[in-house]
C-alpha cells in the first residue's frame, strides 16, 4: 500500500478432542492472536483478539457422514490486509458403492466482526462482506491414490454496500 505496511500476527490455540462413542467425535480449540502493524514513518499499532476452532464429526450409520465446522480467525485479504472472519460449514458424504461417494458441502463466511473484539481494516473501510456456497460432488475411487471427481458450486457474496455477486463452476 502507499504506505508500505506489513502486519504480523501472533497466536495460539489450546484445544481439546473428545469421542463419546466411535462415530462422533467433537474438537473444539480456543486462543489468543496479537496483530502488530508496521508503517513507514508511523509507529507501530498493536490489537488483541481471539481465534477459535470447532469441529465435529458424525458417522450416521455405515454409508453417511456429517461433519460441521465453525471457526473465527484472523486471515489476509485479497488487498493484503488482514481481516477477522468468521467460516462455518456443513458437509454430508454418502458412500453409494465401494467405489462412489455423494457429496454436499455448504459454507459461509463473512467479516463483519460479528463475535467483537479485535478489529477488521476491511470492515472499517465498507468492505464488509458475507460468502455463501454450495457444492454437491460425486467421487469415483479408483484406486487408493486415485479418484475422479465431477462437482459443482454456486457461489453468492453479500456486501454492505448492497451489491451482491454470483457464480457458477
Amino acid at each position: 500500500d502507499l504506505l508500505n505496511s506489513a502486519t504480523d500476527i501472533y497466536g495460539g490455540l489450546i484445544g481439546y478432542r473428545y469421542s463419546p462413542t466411535e462415530r462422533f467425535v467433537i474438537s473444539g480449540a480456543a486462543g489468543a492472536n496479537y496483530k502488530v502493524r508496521h508503517a513507514d514513518g508511523q509507529s507501530n499499532t498493536g490489537d488483541v483478539g481471539y481465534r477459535v476452532k470447532f469441529n465435529t464429526t458424525y458417522q450416521v450409520n455405515d454409508q453417511t457422514k456429517a461433519e460441521v465446522a465453525l471457526s473465527r480467525d484472523e486471515e489476509p485479504s485479497g488487498n493484503g490486509r488482514t481481516v477477522t472472519r468468521d467460516r462455518g460449514s456443513i458437509s454430508l458424504t454418502y458412500l453409494l458403492s465401494e467405489l462412489t461417494e455423494l457429496s454436499f458441502n455448504a459454507s459461509y463466511a463473512d467479516n463483519e466482526n460479528i463475535g467483537g473484539s479485535g478489529s477488521s481494516t476491511t470492515s472499517q473501510e465498507g468492505g464488509k462482506a458475507r460468502y455463501f456456497a454450495v457444492s454437491p460432488a460425486v467421487t469415483w475411487n479408483i484406486t487408493d491414490q486415485l479418484s475422479l471427481a465431477a462437482s459443482y458450486q454456486f457461489r453468492y457474496k453479500i456486501f454492505a454496500s448492497s451489491n451482491s455477486a454470483n457464480d457458477n463452476g
